[in-house]
Order: structure tokens, then sequence, then C-alpha cells
């Protein structure tokens, strides 16, 4: 039978050699430690792991599910060759993700830094090229926490001019960059568009890159048999110092707050159109669903988030001239003030400074045969301003919209030409995680009719006009300037 003292000689032995073991130990871990803070995943830029992102405009958590391409990352690894974002497909190099400690995994969300953010739906690998298949996520679902701010001027570079796009009736047309010219301090170039009977014109000048001068110029030539319609509507407009503050507030992965300005909408626009009947033109142009826009835009980054804010205008055009009928006017208005809004939960509360606009007198007429409505619509929305995040529209516009119009009824018989200011804006607030889609607000509407004779449709008189609708038409058809065409 064993002793006490000799089954404990074992016990006794360890701890004699305790010493030995702990500093074997010690040099293990070292070891480790040295090995780890010399591993490609060591570049703090490089840690997917790593919650917080801090840069100029932005102060963020990741969220626990997020997958987070940096910059660097991004650089070696996201083949662009081999992706396709129009369906929101993404490939990246095996090797150098697996270098970076990064793997991809369906269900969690995928962040490159600057460019995408979606929720990882599919992923395969082939030829060492992993391809991931990505749906829609949220903002906030990316983010823990996040304070995302800007409050900036907009500038009208050349670069950003020249990457101006015409959509008309579902084409698109670049500037033609051959006229663009530099006298000064100022840059212009022009576009034109041809659809059927119409032809479109614009000019853009960008003044020390923060005013814009602006002229649209839409008009039709029909013709059938030996009748004939034609008309012009010139739309001028100038602005400038135009700029934009934004916040956006996330904690706990809810959007808790968000903040939208445009400031200094302020300008001065002058309409003058001409038509003249032959064939009974009655048409709306362009097509409602097709609308016309002109849309520069202005590209930023706020962190890891790629911000676009697009300037633009659109119009619409009503024509119904009968057989032997006409219309003209001219005038001018001005205006200013601020517009946005504040999204407070789920409250949003409309903020604006806009002032009642100031309407010059209007000068044009309509006439016709007996009987015969006449009736020409000029209508322009400028500055049409958009953001977007990630490539979702968070507010798809806040818009500055002006109508001009000259009409001949029966019954009695009465001209009235009418003006009309509004300011609208929208709001589609699915990328911040709220369900808020499809808003609009209108934050000032001001309108002045004049008629003739006077009081026949109600106050107002219309001025005296020696007018030539011919002259008027020739004029407008054929020249696109800044100077006065009347």
């Amino acid at each position: 039978m064993m002793s006490q003292r000799n089954r404990f000689k074992p016990t006794n032995r360890l701890f004699k050699n305790y010493p030995t073991l702990l500093f074997i130990l010690l040099l293990g871990v070292w070891m480790v430690s040295c090995d780890s803070s010399t591993s490609p995943s060591s570049d703090p830029d490089d840690i997917p792991s790593d919650p917080s992102i801090e840069a100029e405009g932005f102060k963020g958590e990741l969220g626990t599910e997020t997958i987070y391409i940096s910059e660097t990352v991004a650089e070696s690894s996201y083949l662009k060759g081999e992706s396709d974002p129009d369906q929101h497909v993404y490939s990246f190099d095996a090797e150098s993700l697996a270098e970076a400690g990064i793997s991809l995994v369906a269900g969690e969300i995928l962040l490159i830094h600057g460019t995408t953010l979606r929720r990882i739906s599919e992923v395969s690998e082939s030829n060492g090229i992993i391809t991931v298949k990505t749906g829609f996520a949220s903002l906030n679902e990316a983010f823990e926490n996040a304070d995302i701010t800007w409050d900036k001027p907009l500038e009208f570079t050349r670069e950003i001019l020249e990457e101006a796009v015409f959509e008309f009736m579902g084409k698109e047309v670049s500037p033609k960059l051959e006229s663009m010219s530099q006298h000064g301090d100022t840059l212009s170039f022009e576009m034109k568009i041809e659809q059927g009977d119409w032809t479109v014109e614009a000019k853009i000048s960008s003044i020390q890159q923060r005013r814009i001068q602006l002229i649209i110029l839409p008009r039709y030539k029909i013709q059938q048999g030996n009748t004939s319609a034609s008309g012009a509507f010139r739309f001028e407009t100038e602005i400038g110092d135009l700029s934009n503050e934004t916040d956006i507030r996330i904690r706990n992965h809810e959007t808790e707050s968000f903040t939208y300005r445009n400031k200094n909408l302020g300008g001065t626009v002058d309409f003058q159109f001409a038509g003249a009947g032959g064939t009974g033109p009655n048409f709306v142009y362009p097509d409602p669903s097709q609308p016309a826009a002109l849309r520069i835009r202005i590209p930023a980054t706020a962190g890891p988030v790629p911000v676009i804010i697009s300037v633009g205008v659109r119009f619409v055009v009503r024509v119904q001239l009968g057989l032997d009928s006409s219309a003209h006017m001219r005038t001018s208005m001005r205006y200013s003030g601020d517009a946005g809004f504040e999204i407070d939960g789920l409250d949003i509360v409309p903020v604006s400074d806009i002032d009642e606009p100031l309407f010059e007198p209007a000068i044009g007429n309509a006439a016709g045969n007996l009987g015969v409505t006449v009736d020409a619509q000029y209508g322009v929305g400028y500055p049409d301003i958009s953001l977007e995040l990630f490539g979702n529209t968070i507010v798809p516009f806040i818009r500055p919209e002006f109508y001009v119009g000259a009409a001949l009824t029966w019954g009695p018989l009465c001209t009235m030409l009418s003006r009309r200011f509004e300011v609208n804006a929208g709001l589609d607030l699915r990328f911040l995680g709220k369900q808020i889609t499809g808003w609009s607000h209108q934050f000032i509407r001001s309108e002045l009719k004049h008629y003739s004779p006077e009081g026949c449709g109600g106050s107002g008189k219309i001025m005296p006009d020696p007018f030539s609708i011919s002259s008027a038409i020739s004029s407008l058809e054929n020249r696109i300037t800044m100077e006065p065409l009347f």
C-alpha cells in the first residue's frame, strides 16, 4: 500500500518547477503577440473589426453586421471591371481580401468606402474571384451610431459642367464640349437635342464657379400640307451662391434626426414665348411621363459616404392654338429665400424663408377666330435640387417653379395673362430607415393674373402691346444668346 507521503511526491515536484513553466508560457505569449503585430491585417485601415470611422463630415461606429472595406483595401481588392453596379453585383480579388482578414458572408452588410452600401444576398468564388449579389440595406442598419454633416457652397467647376446630362424624352445628351469657351472668370457651353417637331437648346454659363446663368429654348415647327404652326419658348435665369446644409444623426441603429436646407435660392427669371397656329396643335410637351431635365451633378464625400447634390432644370409646354390663332407673352420675376425641412422621429417640419416674388409687368396677348379657344403655357422648375447618398435618393427635389400663360376664352370674350410662382419639395427617407416615401410639400404659391377687357375674368389689366408674332418667333428660333430678344 502506497503511503500518503509517496502519493504527494509528483505534486510537490510540479510546484518546484513552476517558475520554469511560467517562463515558457510567457515566452509563448510574447512570440504570438510579435507574430500578430507583423501580420498584414495589423494595418489600422484594414482591420474590419474596428468599429469606429472618423473623417471630415463623418463620425460613426459600424454595426456588428457591417463588413467595411476601407479605401486602402478597396484599391487592392475591388474589381471594377468584373463588377456590375447597375445590377448591384460586386467582385473582389480573393487573395487581397484574405490578406486583409475580410470574409464576405451572406446576410451581412457590405460597405465599400465611398461606393456601396448593400446587404449581401449571395456569395460565390471562382478562379480567385469572389462575387457577391446584394439587396437593399439602409444607412442606419450599417451604422450603430453616426453623425454625418456638411454645410458647403455649391461650386460649378469645368469638370462638373463637362459631366452635365440633358435627359429628354428617354434620351440623354451631353454638353457639346467643342462649344465650351472661357472668357475671364466665365465658362460657357451649349447643349442641343432634336425630337420630332421639336428642337431644344440650352446654354449654361458658370461665373467664378458660384453663379450660374441659364438659357433654355424649346421650339417647334409643324408642317401639314399648306398649313404650318410654329412657336418658341425662352427662359433665362441667373442664380448664385447656392449652398447646401445637411445633418444626419443615427443612434442605436435608428435615425434620430435629419436636417436639410438649401440656402440662397434667390434669383431672377425672364420668360418670353410666341406661337402661331395654322394646323391647330393641341399638346403638352414633353410627355409628362418622361419630363425634360438638364442636370448637373456635384459629387462630395462625408467619410465613407458618397454624396451627390444635383442641380437641374425641368420644363413643360402646353399649347392649344386653333387655325389662325396666336399667343405671346414676356415677363420677369424676382425671388429669394431658403427652403428645407427637419425630421425628428416621424415628424417632418418644413423650414423656409421664402419671400413673396416680385412680378414685373406682363406684356402679351392671345388672339384667334370666333369661338376658338387659345391657350399657351410655359412652366419651368429651376433650380431643381436633389440629394443622393450611396445612389439612394433622399430628397427627390426642392424646386422653385415658374408658370406663365396667355389665353383667350369666349362667353364673354376675355384675354388673360397669368404668372405663378411656387416652391415645392419631396422626401423619400427609406434609405434612412424611415417609412416616409412620396411625401411632398408646397412652401409657397403666389399667382397674378391680368385680364382684357378689364374685369372680364377678374381684376387687373393687360398692358397695350405693339408686338409682331412673326418677328418674335424668328428671333426666338435663331438666337440663343444672353442678349434680350424683344
